[in-house]
């Protein structure tokens, strides 16, 4: 994202930290706005429950950095997504959230209006 669109970057995170219009970035935001995905990783409507993974649920890149696919976003309305991943500490169960993260397509696709 910072690559591509490095000037449109502001005005996305602005939006995204502004509670009036949305907010993904707390910990409470998350779990009144998001949908949980499924514990494969598919974004299934009506999801009301997220399941708690293990970092072993997750693959590993060289570096250390942890991965987990998503799929089954609706791709039918050049929709825009904005993810973001609730951790909890087992110990004293504390939460926390990390910094979201928005996915849309390169190249929106569009369709001319029909003109009567």
């Amino acid at each position: 994202w910072d690559e591509l669109y490095s000037d449109a970057n502001s005005v996305m995170l602005a939006s995204i930290k502004d509670p009036l219009v949305r907010n993904m970035w707390t910990i409470c935001g998350v779990r009144k706005f998001g949908t949980p995905l499924d514990p494969s990783g598919l974004a299934v409507p009506n999801n009301s429950a997220g399941t708690w993974l293990t970092t072993r649920d997750f693959s590993q890149f060289e570096d250390g950095r942890l991965r987990y696919p998503v799929g089954g976003l609706n791709d039918s309305d050049n929709n825009v997504y904005i993810l973001n991943v609730l951790a909890r500490n087992t110990k004293t169960m504390e939460e926390f959230v990390y910094n979201p993260h928005v996915v849309q397509r390169k190249t929106p696709v569009y369709v001319a209006p029909q003109v009567d």
